[in-house]
């Protein structure tokens, strides 16, 4: 049985589109949504920690960007170079995240 462990949401001051994750193994792992038509915006950004694969995404979702990262801590937090978002916990430190094909790291709300 697959169940959400924890989630957040927040507000984000996206810069040139993209947001950074921090805390992983790269200084800032970049998510650029290059739809999008604004440099410069505030973004819902809602994150989700689940104990297996995450069931699928509905149809009021669209995929950003998928990507495999290592998180140093087992904490993580979106922001953008200046700026950073509330510390969010997905696991045990050095948790490697991955997701397959058509499941989306990074999600942003149509």
């Amino acid at each position: 049985m697959t169940r959400m462990l924890r989630h957040l949401d927040e507000e984000l001051y996206a810069q040139y589109g993209s947001l950074c994750l921090y805390g992983v193994t790269d200084d800032c792992l970049e998510f650029r949504d290059n739809v999008s038509e604004s440099y410069h915006a505030y973004v819902t950004v809602h994150l989700e920690a689940w104990d297996t694969e995450p069931p699928e995404l509905g149809a009021d979702w669209r995929p950003i960007e998928r990507t495999e990262f290592t998180a140093v801590t087992g904490v993580i937090q979106m922001g953008v170079v200046e700026d950073g978002g509330h510390d969010f916990l997905i696991g045990p430190p050095l948790f490697e995240q991955r997701r397959g094909p058509g499941r989306p790291h990074v999600q942003r709300a149509s």
